[in-house]
């Protein structure tokens, strides 16, 4: 990173730069050739750019071929430690992103503040932008990358997961690590894609081994985050994940006190019916009911009540070492993995068209062969076979699969979707 020091050297750069912004290819190749040794790569010492990065700026392709072909390096950076492809992934050029790739732009490169490339691609939710984000991956860019301030870059774009959620879909496809956290806050990209709101980048998130149960420093999880969104869909999809609701934070609020505050209605529902408590104080002593006063909202009131019977319903018989009912457990499970499961059973259903029936045995060996179901004992098993027992060592699976014969009506979850009101002719 040459920077000009002498009179010279500030005439020649700022003369270059001017070249360039002027398009002017002629007078760029008379100073590269004649002026000042590697006058291309030199800084500008009033803004660090340099004629490269100038180029870009204006997105003059002519211009950057002539610069590269004048030896203009791509990793030269300006005073933010900035590359020539970062300003390209910011402004979503991908055509000059193509010619520094071809000149060998190295991807890994981090600037002052430890962004990479890859990092400048979350400016705008624009197709040249995913399109860069795409390129610089397969260039070798590190999908790892983490600022200095510790934030992963699939940490920072969940932030905004329904925006951009094509880029954290890329970036878990690529290889991302679900796992890493914002070393502040502890904070992993599943917390923030729920607080966000992608229920496509959640599911994403949970296939690649994503931890449902994840606590950052203010021992907030993924639930509490998505109940302050008021993200039904996503509590949903984090209880067939086997997520623990009943969890409460450095404040002394479960999920259902946030949800409270969202006037979410369905959630507050359904995180009474799968163990989340209705009635505990938090730590300033309010109970969800007392915080749905202050609200004044008598909706949310009447559903917190609907949530305590659910609560005190699904409790009653538990296990102390059990923080939910197997039977719910089975269904969220089945009603999230609803396509893969019946596929399964549809392997073993031969008639055409098909059935609906197989033999006992291949029903056990499905539930068996799922590792997520390992809690069910082999009495549940066998329960199970009794109540879809359509002849003798035949199970009807498609009964089995809609959850109504093992699972009370209100617990499934088409008592959680609205109802669209007749209109009166």
């Amino acid at each position: 990173m040459p920077i000009a020091q002498d009179l010279v050297e500030q005439l020649q750069v700022h003369k270059l730069i001017y070249a360039v912004r002027t398009d002017n290819i002629l007078l760029v190749q008379k100073l590269s050739e004649k002026g000042v040794k590697n006058l291309v790569n030199y800084n500008d010492p009033q803004n660090g750019l340099t004629a490269l990065i100038a180029a870009i700026t204006q997105n003059n392709t002519n211009m950057i071929k002539c610069l590269l072909e004048l030896a203009a390096h791509p990793d030269v950076i300006d005073f933010s430690g900035r590359t020539a492809l970062m300003h390209a992934a910011e402004c979503g050029h991908t055509t000059i992103l193509r010619l520094l790739r071809d000149a060998d732009a190295n991807p890994t490169i981090q600037d002052f503040e430890g962004k990479d490339a890859v990092y400048y691609c979350f400016t705008k939710a624009t197709e040249h932008h995913k399109t860069c984000l795409k390129m610089l991956l397969e260039m070798g860019a590190n999908v790892n990358n983490r600022t200095q301030n510790g934030v992963p870059n699939l940490v920072h774009v969940c932030n905004d997961s329904v925006e951009y959620e094509d880029f954290c879909m890329t970036l878990i496809q690529a290889g991302a690590d679900v796992q890493l956290i914002d070393e502040k806050t502890q904070r992993t990209p599943l917390h923030n894609a729920c607080l966000s709101g992608s229920t496509k980048v959640v599911r994403k998130l949970l296939h690649a081994q994503a931890d449902p149960n994840a606590l950052d420093n203010k021992k907030s999880t993924p639930a509490h985050e998505a109940a302050k969104g008021g993200h039904f869909q996503i509590i949903r999809i984090l209880s067939g994940f086997g997520a623990k609701f009943d969890v409460y934070d450095t404040l002394g609020n479960n999920p259902i006190h946030y949800a409270v505050m969202s006037n979410a209605d369905t959630v507050i529902r359904f995180l009474g019916q799968r163990g989340c408590n209705p009635k505990k104080p938090n730590f300033e002593g309010l109970s969800p009911k007392q915080i749905a006063n202050q609200y004044r909202n008598r909706d949310v009131q009447r559903n917190l009540r609907i949530a305590e019977r659910g609560y005190h319903e699904m409790t009653a018989n538990l296990a102390i070492d059990e923080f939910l009912d197997w039977r719910i457990k089975l269904y969220d499970y089945i009603y999230e993995n609803f396509e893969c499961i019946e596929k399964q059973f549809e392997e073993f259903d031969l008639v055409e068209p098909k059935s609906g029936i197989i033999l006992k045995d291949n029903f056990k060996k499905v539930l068996n062969n799922e590792n997520f179901l390992s809690f069910l004992k082999p009495y549940n098993i066998k329960d199970l076979c009794e109540i879809h027992d359509k002849n003798r060592d035949e199970i009807d699976y498609r009964t089995f699969l809609t959850g109504t014969k093992y699972l009370p009506k209100s617990y499934v979850m088409a008592t959680h979707t609205k109802k669209k009101k007749k209109k009166n002719a």
